[in-house]
């Protein structure tokens, strides 16, 4: 394209065009367009975000605490990435639908039940995290207590007594304990959004023997239902043990048939941890054996880095010392909380403990949060309450400095950051954004604005800073 071909009257209203070397075109935004657009952003209440999944049905999977344990710091990164990738869904248009994973229908709730039958009656029972870590140790250690699990499974699955009635308790004891973590956090998920295995307890029969007819699935000498893969035979999914047992990957994928064939949605987002890629990708390529899943429906393992102590060792509920999310909360502030896991790329780990992540000047919430306080007190100061959502009038403006060109320039690439989240699913582009944005408006205030600048358009800067700072810490769970 030649440069007289740009050169025309509307595209000089829009940007300048000048030659740079042989091959390429600079193209700079004249300053009355930048303006132009300060006060298009004002009066779009969704500041240039397009509804690009208007239409769209999709299911957020996130978290998978089991039963019968308290939550520790490494599950607060699934929870906080689920919340954060339903509101932005949500925001480009999408209808989520939270489903908030429970495993209460495997083994490590049958190795608690276990343990709590064979603890005399008189003995006091121990804490949440006590149990379950002396149950996996008993189970691991004690080969004739692991036989007596896999019966109290069977039992427990066949709601058969007293296992049934042990098992509804923990259930209840623990969605008393997530409840008030969900609470702190401000999560969009509550507890009538939890969907425990249990729930397609009534199913497991018939897909698995969907999948046996279907030559998915094998019945092995032992007993044992797997499914063996297409590409690979080496990787294999156990879906019923020997002794009749439902295992994992049945609870999964009558799951994945349910939602595939009764609710149709567009898209099916599982947040779990990176060490799960395998196995998602193997419920997938069953799922499309099956029929279940097909072109219409995107399925996607939405993996993230697992969190580590500081020995560097991956969380865990079975081991001694697991940092507790209710500790965590206790240590920090929501917001510090929420933006310390969400500005980690998603696929990376986090180490222990959280203070290595907050506190730090421009990178944590409070950085944001106070530019967005100085933002609105900068247009309450200067911009009249009854003209606050009006059509802004400028006066006679000089010259735009580089710091208002770059803050300009920043606010009007909120809409496609937000875009490009909903696609990538990484949400720590949104805070690096809003920590850029920050500084960029911050760099601005102390220049001074534009030169010679009345207050309306100062106040209009201020007014869209502290819109865009707030819907983009919105779509967070800020």
């Amino acid at each position: 394209m030649t440069r007289a071909a740009l050169d025309t009257p509307a595209d000089r209203e829009l940007f300048a065009v000048e030659r740079s070397g042989a091959e390429y075109l600079n193209f700079t935004v004249p300053d009355s367009a930048l303006r132009r657009q300060v006060a298009a952003r004002l009066a779009d209440p969704k500041l240039g975000v397009a509804p690009t999944m208007s239409g769209q049905t999709v299911i957020v999977d996130g978290s998978a605490p089991n039963i019968a344990k308290q939550l520790h710091a490494g599950h607060l990164r699934g929870l906080l990435l689920a919340d954060a990738l339903s509101r932005i869904l949500r925001a480009l248009g999408a209808t989520v639908v939270l489903r908030n994973q429970l495993g209460d229908w495997g083994r490590p709730a049958a190795q608690v039940i276990r343990l709590i039958m064979e603890t005399p009656f008189d003995t006091p029972r121990a804490g949440p995290n006590q149990l379950y870590q002396q149950a996996s140790v008993r189970y691991r250690d004690d080969p004739a207590f692991a036989a007596r699990v896999t019966d109290s499974l069977l039992r427990m699955q066949d709601e058969q007594e007293p296992e049934h009635t042990i098992w509804k308790t923990l259930v209840a004891e623990s969605e008393r304990e997530f409840g008030p973590v969900y609470r702190d956090l401000g999560l969009l998920a509550t507890l009538q959004d939890f969907w425990p295995e249990s729930l397609y307890r009534d199913m497991l029969p018939d897909v698995v023997a969907e999948l046996v007819a279907a030559g998915i699935a094998v019945i092995q000498r032992s007993g044992a239902v797997v499914v063996v893969s297409a590409a690979n035979p080496t990787r294999r999914l156990n879906v019923r043990s020997a002794e009749g047992a439902y295992r994992y990957a049945a609870s999964d994928l009558a799951a994945i048939r349910n939602r595939l064939l009764e609710s149709r949605p567009d898209r099916v987002l599982y947040v779990a941890d990176n060490r799960q890629i395998d196995y998602f990708r193997q419920i997938f390529d069953t799922a499309e054996r099956a029929g279940w899943l097909d072109q219409c429906t995107r399925a996607e393992h939405v993996a993230f880095g697992t969190v580590c102590g500081p020995d560097q060792t991956a969380l865990a509920s079975h081991r001694d010392g697991a940092i507790l999310a209710t500790d965590v909360l206790r240590q920090y502030s929501v917001p510090a909380v929420k933006f310390a896991y969400l500005s980690h790329e998603r696929r990376h780990v986090i180490r222990m403990p959280l203070s290595r992540w907050t506190g730090r000047s421009g990178d944590d919430a409070d950085y944001v949060l106070d530019a967005l306080r100085r933002a609105e007190r900068g247009a309450a100061a200067l911009l009249p309450f009854e003209s606050a959502n009006h059509p802004m009038q400028f006066g006679t403006i000089g010259p735009a400095s580089a710091a208002e060109r770059q803050l300009v320039l920043r606010l009007d690439a909120f809409g496609a950051v937000v875009t490009h989240v909903g696609e990538s699913l990484a949400p720590e582009h949104i805070c690096k954004y809003l920590r850029s944005l920050a500084k960029d408006f911050s760099i601005c205030v102390r220049s001074g604005f534009a030169s010679g600048s009345d207050s309306a358009y100062a106040a209009a800067l201020c007014l869209l800073t502290a819109r865009t700072l707030r819907t983009g810490l919105d779509l967070i769970g800020v």
